[in-house]
């Protein structure tokens, strides 16, 4: 009997015990953003650009935010991705090629930049941000 008893107050002790506790809420956490390369203006590089080649060629560069760009050069329409190695390296890749062509970049106190190619040979003479 005095296990009989025993056992009542345990069980009695068990159901006057509080709700168990909520089990911690794990703190929700952001995915990382990922930062936009900025090109050498120190603005993000997608945008459209007014580009004079060395050899007189102008045309526009769109570089969409998705990392596809558009090469209008007269008749001559190019497409393909585009990248920016910080600080100071774009490189792009037409559709149809094997690999992307990277040229380092300058700015000057006006706010027009120039580009080389991989051998130090210039390859834009004047690049200008378009304002949107």
């Amino acid at each position: 009997m005095k296990k009989l008893v025993l056992l009542a107050g345990v069980f009695a002790l068990g159901a006057c015990q509080s709700e168990p506790a909520e089990k911690p809420v794990a703190e929700e956490t952001e995915a990382p953003v990922e930062e936009a390369a900025l090109a050498v203006d120190g603005q993000p590089g997608a945008g459209t650009y007014q580009v004079v080649m060395v050899d007189g060629t102008e045309g526009t560069y769109v570089a969409a935010e998705d990392g596809t760009y558009t090469w209008t050069a007269g008749d001559t329409v190019e497409t393909g991705t585009w990248s920016i190695i910080m600080p100071d390296q774009w490189c792009d890749q037409a559709a149809g090629t094997e690999a992307p062509v990277c040229h380092t970049e300058m700015i000057s106190e006006d706010g027009v930049w120039s580009s080389v190619d991989a051998d130090g040979n210039p390859s834009a003479t004047s690049i200008v941000r378009v304002a949107e």
